[in-house]
């Protein structure tokens, strides 16, 4: 998104330009406060609402009622809020832009060229993870979330050695023309980029994003001033998956 044609589309256009029954207080969000966290619309994975409805089986346009019609936390690109709404609106946009399901644009312009076999989009009943299970502590099965209910903001699954890939691409032009991954990287606010954490560490630039959901806790950090890439990925929530790639970092580059 925001870079190549034929799904071209600008980060400063306004996200009503390419979502259908937009609502009057979008109009003035675009697509880089989404991918920025700076748009203001409310999260929805923080609604009391949304306790009752994680196992359950949502469409996309469901998930967007669930704040579409709640008045912004704050004037867009004036405020930092990390949330889960922005990036299912964003994996919308890809569906209307690009005429594809969200799970079939990632698998046809990213997995798939780049031989990410264990990598693929989760429907929503954990088929795709071979039995596989997440736990809440040491034997504690953790709640069996549906994965639908969160689309682009949380539904794809891929192992180490797939993300090892994805890491490796984005140093070349195999996904991005080097224009777009400059923008891909450069933080806005809290030194957020675009689904990225910049910020200076160990001499140069440190890019990192944490993940946690139910029965998962994950951290990916890239130093690549020094092409080091530590993830780690835990099937354990409550796991320090932070500590332990800092650690494993201090381990490789002495301090």
């Amino acid at each position: 998104i925001c870079t190549a044609n034929p799904w071209y589309v600008a980060c400063q256009d306004t996200i009503c330009t390419y979502l259908p029954n937009c609502p009057p207080q979008w109009q003035t969000v675009t697509i880089h406060h989404l991918l920025t966290h700076t748009s203001g619309i409310a999260n929805y994975t923080d609604f009391a609402i949304f306790a009752q409805i994680e196992t359950s089986n949502l469409s996309t346009d469901e998930i967007i009622g669930l704040f579409r019609d709640m008045p912004l936390n704050f004037p867009p690109g004036s405020a930092f809020s990390y949330g889960n709404s922005g990036y299912v609106l964003l994996g919308k946009i890809v569906e209307q832009v690009s005429g594809q399901s969200y799970a079939d644009f990632v698998q046809n312009r990213i997995f798939t060229p780049l031989g990410m076999a264990d990598s693929g989009y989760d429907i929503g009943d954990m088929s795709a993870l071979n039995g596989t299970r997440g736990y809440a502590g040491i034997g504690v099965p953790a709640l069996a979330l549906n994965t639908s209910t969160l689309h682009a903001a949380g539904a794809l699954y891929a192992s180490a050695e797939d993300l090892y890939r994805w890491d490796q691409a984005l140093y070349s032009d195999i996904l991005l023309p080097a224009t777009a991954r400059a923008r891909f990287f450069s933080p806005a606010l809290s030194d957020y980029a675009y689904g990225w954490k910049v910020v200076g560490r160990q001499g140069g630039r440190f890019i990192y994003h944490p993940g946690n959901i139910s029965g998962a806790s994950t951290f990916i950090a890239r130093y690549p001033d020094q092409q080091l890439t530590v993830i780690v990925l835990s099937n354990i929530e409550w796991v320090n998956a932070e500590g332990i790639a800092n650690h494993l970092a201090q381990v490789v580059l002495g301090n």
